[in-house]
């Protein structure tokens, strides 16, 4: 039987932001003005505010609706059905686009330049594995977020009936593992363990206090492998969903979280394109905003009827894929 777990409506909004935020970094790292030079500075943080948030929200539905290992197989094909189809357009979409670019008076870019293996190997998140680079530059925090969702799907229910050093240990052998790979602590993985340390305490009475020491530590190992920049955005968004888990926001603001995935997808595509033509034509760094601004718009209009025609169908066909009982 399903546990009743509330909607925590703050997460939407601050995923919303995040979205908007890795969409004014791709816009502003085109051009030059000290605005241009501040969004591109900080915009990228978005991605971690993601990973953290998928950290609290992956393990939260697992628990609400009681999840065992035996669900694993409908948990990840509701995950593939709701997330695959837009992101399998979206890269059609960036090679269409791509071969239409090289037909425009001015262009200046590359040519299209890319194999069938290259594409196949995104619609698995191998392309860095097997040596091939991601055709979007969004794409290789998708192969992050997919591997969390094996990760959970394959450990929650044996972590969540344990002590939190369990989940810490679990965490230091992803670690390991990455390290042995790369050659490198990514400190991204510790984002999406203070994501699911944070659940942890808000769902579970036992060790709150434990629990709330190692978010602590957590997040200094985050400032101490990312940066400064990453530990700030860091406790801002643990700070944000910790606090505010109980706020109601607006409906209004929340429609940004709701268009997020498709914003995130395809604002390049499209914004990217509207900034990449109007610097031909405006050069005064003073009107970079302007040129922002319309990119904004063009991605926001794009990233809602994406989400009407091609992000809406996927999750009605997840909605029937029933997992708990």
């Amino acid at each position: 039987m399903a546990r009743a777990t509330e909607r925590i409506e703050i997460i939407e909004l601050v995923r919303g932001l995040a979205a908007l935020a890795v969409a004014l970094f791709h816009f502003a790292n085109q051009l030059t003005s000290g605005v241009s030079v501040f969004l591109t500075s900080w915009g990228w943080l978005g991605v971690d505010a993601f990973f953290i948030i998928s950290g609290v929200v992956i393990p939260y539905s697992l628990y609400g609706m009681n999840y065992r290992f035996g669900m694993f197989p409908r948990f990840m094909a509701k995950r593939i059905v709701r997330l695959e189809p837009p992101y399998v357009i979206s890269i059609l979409l960036t090679i269409v686009l791509w071969h239409v670019s090289t037909m425009m008076p001015g262009f200046q870019g590359s040519d299209p330049d890319y194999t069938l293996g290259q594409i196949l190997s995104h619609l698995f998140y191998l392309t860095p594995l097997l040596g091939y680079e991601w055709l979007g530059p969004v794409y290789w925090t998708l192969a992050y977020e997919f591997v969390f969702y094996i990760t959970m799907g394959l450990t929650f229910s044996w972590l969540i009936g344990r002590s939190v050093l369990y989940t810490m240990a679990a965490g230091g052998l992803a670690l390991l593992a990455v390290f042995l790979i790369w050659g490198k602590v990514d400190y991204r993985l510790f984002e999406f363990l203070v994501g699911f340390l944070i659940m942890r305490w808000y769902v579970l009475e036992r060790e709150r206090t434990l629990t709330a020491v190692l978010i602590l530590a957590t997040l200094f190992a985050i400032y101490w492998f990312g940066g400064q920049k990453t530990i700030i955005v860091a406790v801002l968004t643990v700070a944000t969903i910790w606090l505010l888990r109980s706020v109601r926001v607006d409906r209004r603001l929340l429609w940004l979280g709701t268009v997020s995935y498709s914003l995130y997808l395809t604002h390049v595509l499209t914004g990217g394109r509207v900034v990449n033509l109007m610097k031909r034509f405006v050069q005064d760094p003073a009107l970079d905003l302007v040129i922002i601004g319309a990119a904004m718009a063009v991605a926001l209009a794009f990233s809602w009827l994406f989400w009407r025609l091609i992000e809406v169908p996927a999750l009605r066909q997840s909605r029937r894929i029933r997992i708990g009982d």
